[in-house]
């Protein structure tokens, strides 16, 4: 596919999240609201309604060419757990939630919840706004919540994108709600096999070929006795050589011969 091909339907992909979340996600989170239930239970359809529309949605930009994954491994332990995942880019949440459906919960950045596009499905649904509230709830106290209340949560502890080359520090609330409520922590290592919407990176810097998304669970930690800055440190350890080594990967595969010539397939 051309590049200017792919920049097109790359925008339109932006266009068509925006569209979809105006004239479809909104109208439907309200009427969710009108179906019978508790206040827990309309919260949880609307979470799986958004979890839905993000599968769909991935499905949309791989028809276009835009990117592929390999699927998700199914995860290593059953009930309530806390998901911790890097964040190379934009898409990967998109994809992990499209995958994960019994996934309800997922901590969200606080200015999310105020964009007016966003703001009025995001607020009916079960997913977290990082930060904390005006009754001094924080965001990890509300993760306890939805743990105790036997939802697996998802969060990305680098709280936004990774850069090209490096993880961030990783913050530790995922960890402490995890011993919090007494749960274990599974890790979910996320690799893109070249740059596609990362931090730093315009969106119409779009690679030449579509991009493959991979998964691999690297290990479930138990969270009984643990203490959370520990807890987090081995997470950060875990990740930071897992990086490392998709780094030589890439490089390495960036540099064939062969990998050059089907960039501009």
């Amino acid at each position: 596919m051309p590049r200017i091909l792919r920049v097109f339907f790359t925008g339109l992909a932006f266009f068509g999240f925006a569209v979809g979340s105006v004239f479809l996600l909104i109208p439907l989170s309200l009427l969710l609201t009108l179906v019978p239930g508790s206040r827990a239970t309309r919260k949880r359809r609307a979470t799986l309604l958004v979890n839905r529309a993000m599968k769909i949605f991935a499905w949309w930009m791989r028809c276009m060419g835009l990117l592929t994954w390999d699927p998700v491994p199914p995860l290593p332990v059953e009930g309530p757990c806390v998901i911790v995942a890097n964040h190379p880019t934009l898409v990967d949440v998109v994809l992990l939630l499209g995958a994960l459906p019994d996934v309800t919960t997922t901590m969200i950045g606080a200015h999310y919840f105020d964009l007016w596009l966003m703001r009025p499905f995001l607020k009916r649904t079960d997913h977290i706004p990082t930060g904390g509230t005006r009754e001094g709830q924080t965001g990890v106290d509300r993760m306890v919540d939805r743990l105790k209340r036997g939802v697996r949560v998802l969060a990305f502890p680098e709280g936004t994108r990774s850069l090209e080359r490096t993880l961030h520090r990783f913050r530790r609330g995922a960890c402490e709600a995890a011993i919090r409520a007494g749960v274990p922590v599974v890790a979910i290592f996320v690799s893109v096999d070249r740059p596609l919407l990362m931090k730093g990176v315009p969106w119409h810097h779009v690679p030449s070929a579509r991009g493959r998304y991979a998964f691999e669970i690297l290990e479930t930690l138990p969270s009984e006795g643990a203490d959370p800055k520990e807890l987090n440190r081995r997470l950060q350890d875990l990740f930071n050589r897992r990086f490392q080594e998709h780094l030589k990967i890439r490089d390495a595969e960036a540099t064939e011969p062969s990998r050059t010539s089907n960039r501009s397939v």
